[in-house]
């Protein structure tokens, strides 16, 4: 295994991995103000969206740009999500912005030089509100956007709950229900005083636990199931 990774892995340096995001060649992608984003308790993500030539890539940040080494390089992005962003660059998603919400993605990232087609589109698509327009980029607002563990309220809404890169901590006041801006995965558990909670898929395909009694909560990885790593995610086409 350890030499066919080898293999693998300069195999993609010398074709694909020669023309993704974390070229050694390329200038720093990831401006300032997302990188402060990686400090919040709510960890919250940003889709970083940019054009060179004829190709436009995209790849999901956490405040920082890819590198190589990076475990994403290999993890692909969960089907519903491509599809949605996908759908918000070709025009075509009406309700693309929950998809890319339910992620724990708040903000999109349109890198200068822009492409003016690409930014009419998510100017109109609708679920997705202009913040700014500066000489690094464009960037908008993902509308209903929770953070990266949120419990969901009892009028549909969610409120972002205090997390970390693998795991995190609450104190729930009611019963209910804890969305995790994840892929679906197994490995994730939530200990609610002390039980596991029953975990559960959403339409989105990020992982829903279910919480029948208030008290603290905590999110942890299990590596009993361990079949993918959580981190950034980048494509391009």
């Amino acid at each position: 295994i350890t030499i066919f990774s080898i293999a693998l892995t300069a195999l993609w340096a010398m074709t694909g991995g020669a023309h993704s995001p974390v070229a050694s060649d390329r200038p720093q992608v990831v401006p300032a103000f997302i990188a402060s984003l990686n400090e919040s308790p709510s960890r919250p993500k940003t889709l970083v969206i940019r054009k060179i030539e004829t190709r436009v890539e995209y790849f999901i940040s956490r405040g920082t740009d890819l590198e190589l080494g990076d475990p994403d390089v290999t993890v692909p992005i969960p089907p519903q999500l491509e599809f949605a962003i996908n759908e918000v660059i070709s025009g075509a998603g009406i309700t693309s912005s929950k998809v890319i919400g339910a992620y724990g993605i708040q903000y999109i990232y349109m890198k200068n030089p822009a492409d003016d087609a690409i930014v009419r589109t998510i100017d109109g698509i609708g679920g997705f509100a202009r913040s700014s327009a500066s000489a690094a980029g464009v960037v908008w607002k993902v509308v209903g956007s929770s953070g990266r563990l949120s419990e969901m309220l009892a009028d549909g809404s969610y409120v972002a709950l205090k997390a970390t890169d693998l795991g995190g901590q609450a104190i729930l006041t009611s019963p209910g229900k804890v969305r995790l801006a994840e892929k679906y995965d197994r490995s994730w558990k939530l200990l609610s005083n002390g039980v596991a909670a029953k975990l559960s898929q959403s339409e989105y395909g990020v992982p829903v636990f279910e919480v029948i009694t208030p008290g603290p909560v905590t999110l942890l990885r299990s590596e009993e199931h361990t079949s993918e790593l959580q981190s950034p995610m980048f494509i391009s086409y």
